[in-house]
């Protein structure tokens, strides 16, 4: 680089090499050397000066002696090369593999955040939300005081938002929870009405007007068209799916009229019939063969009990219609009554064959 001298080797003086090796980075620049040889001299004395040795004629018989270079010194040079070398350019390789494993395994820093969430309207988030999307504009049309200061987290994000939540045993979780709005957000005038009050399950858990899943009127049936579910978002999907109560005896027959009506292919049951001798959910399918509930029969097709779940097929046929549909069921039996449970693995296990069905 202008300083660099490369000089012409004497005969008659003594030299010790070195090999480096250098690795530039967008990062760092890195480079090894190997440790200095014994001295070194140049052994050409077979050659006279000025010429370059010369290559031994296979179709020449000669003795061994006039080979210009000598082996035994060609062979110990090349060891004190390549040696080096070698060792020089795993000792780089090994450096540069440290430096990129820890590069990887470095987290993301962010600048630490006092509230429990922060808004997205900025940067790389404002631009995912689009107006396009369903989920947002239904997000943004229905949203609550709660859901303001509550917006959605980056995933990017995700990991270390639960880390802040869950410092100072869990202080933030349980604010969070705390800032829960019990109140009544929106109008329930169809659960609240008479006809309807007894389909609930729950008096205390209704079904949203603006969201309620509306079934096709019975005539002469006043409140025929009510059930209590609703319409759930999905990811950038509206509508995906709906969340409803756990059936009563007398509402069995609307809940699989829902499912005839909306084409459902799919049941998540994420309860037990019975928990602390309680019933959570009255048996809406047939233990064996066919049962009718309302209009539609339901047959009873396979059954698959596992561990923590447990799969049935049923075939179903409404009244009047040659139409014969499957739908499949996947109970969930793991799950403790307020409670969560105790290991995630079963409930993965559960949801990804819940996802292979759709």
């Amino acid at each position: 680089k202008g300083l660099d001298v490369n000089r012409k080797l004497e005969r008659t003086m003594r030299y010790r090499i070195f090999v480096r090796a250098i690795v530039d980075t967008p990062y760092k620049h890195l480079f090894t050397s190997s440790p200095f040889s014994e001295p070194l001299a140049l052994d050409m004395r077979e050659v006279p000066p000025g010429d370059p040795p010369r290559r031994p004629n296979p179709n020449i018989l000669t003795d061994i002696s006039e080979v210009s270079v000598n082996r035994n010194t060609e062979e110990a040079g090349m060891v004190w090369v390549i040696g080096p070398i070698i060792a020089a350019l795993m000792l780089s390789i090994c450096l540069v593999m440290l430096f990129i494993i820890k590069k990887r395994r470095q987290p993301c820093k962010s600048p630490d955040q006092s509230a429990v969430t922060r808004p997205l309207m900025s940067g790389e988030m404002a631009t995912s939300h689009t107006p396009s999307d369903p989920v947002e504009m239904r997000r943004l049309k229905f949203q609550t005081a709660g859901m303001i200061s509550h917006p959605p987290i980056p995933v990017t994000e995700l990991s270390n938002h639960i880390d802040r939540l869950k410092a100072n045993d869990n202080l933030k979780f349980s604010q969070e929870y705390e800032s829960i709005e019990p109140g009544q957000q929106f109008t329930w005038d169809h659960s609240d009405m008479e006809v309807n009050k007894l389909k609930n399950r729950y008096a205390n858990v209704i079904a949203y007007d603006h969201s309620r899943v509306i079934l096709q009127p019975m005539e002469g049936i006043l409140g025929s068209d009510y059930i209590n579910a609703n319409y759930c978002d999905g990811y950038r999907k509206h509508n995906a799916y709906v969340a409803t109560q756990g059936p009563l005896q007398e509402t069995c027959g609307d809940f699989w009229r829902m499912c005839w009506e909306l084409r459902s292919a799919t049941i998540v049951m994420m309860t037990k019939l019975e928990e602390r001798t309680r019933i959570k959910c009255d048996q809406y399918w047939p233990s064996r063969g066919t049962e009718t509930y309302g209009h539609v029969t339901v047959t009873l097709s396979d059954v698959q009990e596992l561990a923590t779940y447990c799969i049935r097929s049923f075939h179903i046929n409404k009244a009047g219609h040659t139409e014969r549909r499957e739908v499949k069921q996947l109970q969930f039996t793991a799950w403790p009554d307020h409670g969560v449970p105790d290991h995630p693995a079963p409930f993965l296990q559960f949801l990804r064959r819940v996802r292979g069905c759709n």
